[in-house]
């Protein structure tokens, strides 16, 4: 791509930040076609590529023990409390009784308060999986946790073994009712957790990462990662609708 066609694309998508389509099929890169170049590294550990019915174009199976994708610490996936942003996921998950798997994480070192964000799914009562996020400061003083329903069953549950999208986006409020989550398409009654004050900066310098817990290495995830996004703007509810019609007609 010449640095012309670059800065069509970059003029674009400008508010698209980070395009990880996951259709690469073999080798350790994961290319961020944004055109912000947030390419993702793999360590597959016993991960690999692979094909998933639902996901046209590929996915690649996380093993849960040591599969990671890690990502230049790029300043446009690095967003301030103040502004406004969203995170979409695709996957499914194959195991059930892990407590908490991530999808996308950028939440810096215990000692740093874990500033920083984070999408995860954690486990539910009778099965599946809610939906939890992170935007935080300093944990648990100055931060936002919004989850989904409290059961694995309704709006806003994530099943095993069934793909499933999820888009989060945030307002730059400060606030966890500034945050909407939309599984499948369809915006989940979120409820706040015990955080709700956020009131300095959530900027890091952890890399982002995907499946695994940004610098304290936890919360492994376990199963297939299909296309994931990021944009610096906040989406519509009809732009969550069509991403779940289609996960690679990709709003800018």
């Amino acid at each position: 791509m010449t640095p012309w066609q670059r800065s069509i694309m970059d003029m674009k998508h400008r508010n698209l930040v980070a395009t990880w389509e996951m259709t690469e099929g073999s080798g350790t890169t994961v290319y961020d076609v944004s055109g912000s170049q947030n390419n993702l590294t793999i360590t597959p550990g016993g991960g690999s590529w692979t094909t998933l019915v639902g996901v046209a174009r590929g996915v690649y199976l996380f093993d849960g023990t040591t599969t990671v994708m890690t990502a230049a610490s790029n300043t446009n996936v690095n967003f301030e409390r103040t502004q406004p942003f969203s995170l979409f996921s695709v996957f499914e998950v194959t195991a059930s009784g892990i407590n908490q798997a991530t999808l996308i994480s950028r939440l810096d070192t215990p000692g740093n308060g874990y500033r920083g964000y984070e999408s995860s799914i954690t486990a539910a009562v009778g099965g599946g999986y809610t939906v939890t996020f992170f935007l935080i400061s300093t944990y648990p003083t100055s931060a936002i946790r919004v989850l989904t329903v409290t059961n694995g069953s309704g709006v806003g549950a994530v099943p095993v073994n069934a793909v499933t999208d999820l888009l989060i986006t945030y307002d730059g409020s400060s606030k966890a009712a500034g945050l909407n989550v939309y599984v499948n398409g369809v915006l989940t009654a979120s409820t706040v957790g015990v955080q709700d004050t956020l009131t300095t900066t959530t900027l890091t310098t952890i890399n982002p990462q995907l499946g695994i817990r940004a610098s304290s290495g936890g919360n492994i995830f376990k199963g297939y990662m299909g296309p994931q996004y990021i944009w610096k703007r906040v989406l519509t509810a009809t732009e969550a609708s069509a991403l779940h019609s289609n996960f690679y007609v990709i709003p800018s």
